[in-house]
């Protein structure tokens, strides 16, 4: 599962019962609301492994902006961006 979901590191199974019992819950809901349900559930799913496949193709690139922001850093290239807020 990807990191979309704020609950931390739990068990595999600790989720399973999570998402039983989300199931249970939603079973409850009129068949059109489960269906609104499963298609928000399958989207936000399909989304992850986008972003998921995307920032995993990008990560040599980001590693090098990131190398770059820290050498910038560390030459006094930088401002705290809070000292500019109002």
């Amino acid at each position: 599962m990807t990191s979309f979901f704020p609950i931390g590191h739990q068990q595999d199974e600790e989720m399973t019962r999570m998402l039983e019992k989300a199931f249970e819950a939603a079973s409850k809901l009129p068949v059109l609301e489960q269906n609104v349900l499963a298609r928000v559930m399958l989207d936000e799913i399909a989304s992850e492994q986008k972003w998921d496949a995307l920032f995993a193709e990008s990560e040599d690139v980001l590693a090098l902006l990131a190398a770059e922001a820290l050498q910038d850093e560390e030459q006094g290239k930088t401002r705290e961006i809070f000292s500019q807020l109002p």
